[in-house]
Parts: C-alpha cells; sequence; structure tokens
C-alpha cells in the first residue's frame, strides 16, 4: 500500500482499516511519501503491519532523507481494545514544526528529542488528541552547547504536563528548573522557571553534566542555607504564558 501524502490525524484511522482487513497472519508493507502534520512535512515513512492472532503489530521508520526522524514500535491488541506505541523522535529543525506557535527567546528550540510511551483506544472516534494519552521523556538544546532543556512529560485529555523541567543557559552561569503544562486542544502553554546564577566553578562542569546538576544544585544551596552555613541562593522566578493559532 503506497500513499503519496498522509495527514497525522488520520493515520490512526488508516492503521485500524488496514489491519482489519489483513488476513490471519498476513503482513501489509506501507509506504508514505509524505507524512504531514497541520502544514508542515515530517517527511518520507516506510511501515509495516502484521496480524499475529487478533493482536495487529505495526512498524513506521522516517526514511533517512527525511527532515524529521521518526521509530515507532507498537501493537493494537483486541483484548484490551487498546493500541500502543513506543517512538523516538528526533529532529534538528524544531522551527520548521513550530509553524503559528511564538516561544520565549529564552527557550532553547533549535533541536528536540523524545522518546516513550503512547496510547488510544483502537475504535477511537472524534478528536484524536483528547483520547491520546501517554509518558515521555523530552529533550530540547539551543544555538549553543551552554543553552539546554530536559522534562518529563505526561500526555491526557489533550494536555501535556511538564515535571522535573531543568536545564541551562541562555547564558553559561545560569541554571534553571521548574515545570509547566502545553494545552493543545486549548493552544495555549504556561511554564514558571527559577533561574539560578551559579559559580564559574559550576558553569564549567562539561555539558549535558551541567544539565543533571541544575536540580541538585540549587536543592542542595537551599538545604545547606536552611543549616545556616551560607546564604540563601540567588534566584529569578519567571512565568510565561502563550497562545498560537490553529493551523489549517
Amino acid at each position: 500500500m503506497q500513499f503519496a501524502k498522509l495527514d497525522l490525524k488520520r493515520a490512526p484511522a488508516v492503521l485500524a482499516v488496514a489491519g482489519a482487513l489483513l488476513p490471519e497472519d498476513g503482513e501489509l508493507p506501507m509506504t508514505i511519501d509524505e507524512l504531514r502534520y497541520a502544514d508542515h512535512s515530517l517527511g518520507a515513512l516506510q511501515a509495516n503491519l502484521a496480524r499475529r492472532d487478533t493482536d495487529v503489530a505495526f512498524s513506521i521508520e522516517s526514511l533517512e532523507s527525511a527532515p524529521h526522524q521518526l521509530i515507532m514500535r507498537g501493537r493494537c491488541a483486541s483484548a484490551d481494545a487498546r493500541c500502543r506505541v513506543e517512538f523516538k523522535a528526533d529532529t534538528q529543525n524544531v522551527a520548521a514544526l513550530l509553524g503559528g506557535v511564538k516561544l520565549p527567546a529564552e527557550w532553547p528550540t533549535e533541536t528536540l528529542r523524545a522518546a516513550g510511551e503512547l496510547t488510544w483506544p483502537a475504535d477511537s472516534q472524534g478528536e484524536f488528541t483528547r483520547v491520546l494519552s501517554g509518558r515521555f521523556a523530552l529533550s530540547t538544546s539551543g544555538n549553543n552547547r551552554d543553552h539546554q532543556l530536559s522534562a518529563d512529560a505526561t500526555l491526557a485529555d489533550g494536555q501535556i504536563e511538564l515535571a522535573n523541567v531543568h536545564g541551562t543557559g541562555p547564558n553559561a552561569d545560569q541554571m534553571f528548573r521548574g515545570s509547566g503544562r502545553v494545552g493543545l486542544l486549548a493552544r495555549e502553554y504556561d511554564l514558571t522557571v527559577d533561574y539560578e546564577q551559579v559559580s564559574l566553578a559550576a558553569s564549567a562542569v562539561p555539558t549535558p553534566a551541567r544539565a543533571r546538576l541544575a536540580r541538585a544544585w540549587t536543592a542542595l544551596r537551599g538545604s545547606v542555607a536552611r543549616r545556616g552555613w551560607t546564604e540563601a541562593p540567588e534566584a529569578r522566578r519567571v512565568q510565561w504564558h502563550g497562545t498560537w493559532e490553529p493551523q489549517p
């Protein structure tokens, strides 16, 4: 089966129909010349569906020439009527995916990596974003090695909750930690982080080790301050809120 162009929103429905047509122990290779998300191209992919008893297993992988790389391995199980997929995504051009989303200049938005698991009802109807759920880790980087962000994400009811947000930059002597959310249906985001200026010794720790140090650094200094050994760390709290228009 070959698609010249396929919208990402229609992919679960196509997967369900193709799986239903497969005979027992049958397989179906698929090629997608261009996968689209809103008005953006995710490039070409190759996929394979295989029926095993009453379940349908599938794999999807971007071609090397695709501008964004995606690997997915999953299964739609009739026993619990759900589809589950483990995925890895990697792009060196986040700006191409943002569309109308304008993020603060302080955010590192040059590259993005994400990995985790997503699930959805096998017979999902209506807005796919609303029934999609899962957990994944993500990391982004800016245009220099000192600007990085990592977070743990939980997706449910059309909203991504960001926990354990931490990182470094944009200046070499800055570290931060915080939390936030992204409302996919409401098309809005909120993020709160505490910046702390660190000593030159701490900022000299090689990246990405500094990103892992960010949370521990603030927690340690806060603990030391409570014991009266030193003054409390000098921090600056920043809150961002933004919205974006729907893409065609």
